[in-house]
C-alpha cells in the first residue's frame, strides 16, 4: 500500500553535507547543499543536530544528509516546504 503526503506532514529532503564550518556554537555548524524540483540549488547553514546523520568535524565531506521539512503546500506535484 502508498502512501501520500499532505500538507502539515514531515518529510526529509535528501542533501549532500559539503563541509564543516565551526565548532561553535555547539554542536557545530555545516553548510548543506540541496536541489529543488526544478534542480535549482540551495544551501543551508545549521547546527549538525537539524540534519539527518552522524556529522562530525571529522566526518569525510561532502557526505550524504537529510533535511528535515514539513510540507506547507502542494501545487500540481510540487510541495513547498519549511525546515524545522
Amino acid at each position: 500500500m502508498e502512501s501520500s503526503l499532505v500538507e502539515g506532514d514531515g518529510c526529509e529532503l535528501p542533501a549532500t553535507a559539503v563541509c564543516w564550518l565551526t565548532d561553535d556554537p555547539q554542536p557545530g555548524l555545516v553548510l548543506v547543499e540541496f536541489a529543488d524540483a526544478y534542480d535549482r540549488p540551495h544551501q543551508l547553514v545549521g547546527k549538525t543536530a537539524y540534519f539527518g546523520g552522524n556529522l562530525t568535524s571529522t566526518s569525510t565531506y561532502p557526505c550524504p544528509t537529510s533535511i528535515q521539512c514539513t510540507i506547507e503546500d502542494i501545487t500540481d506535484d510540487v510541495a513547498t516546504v519549511s525546515t524545522w
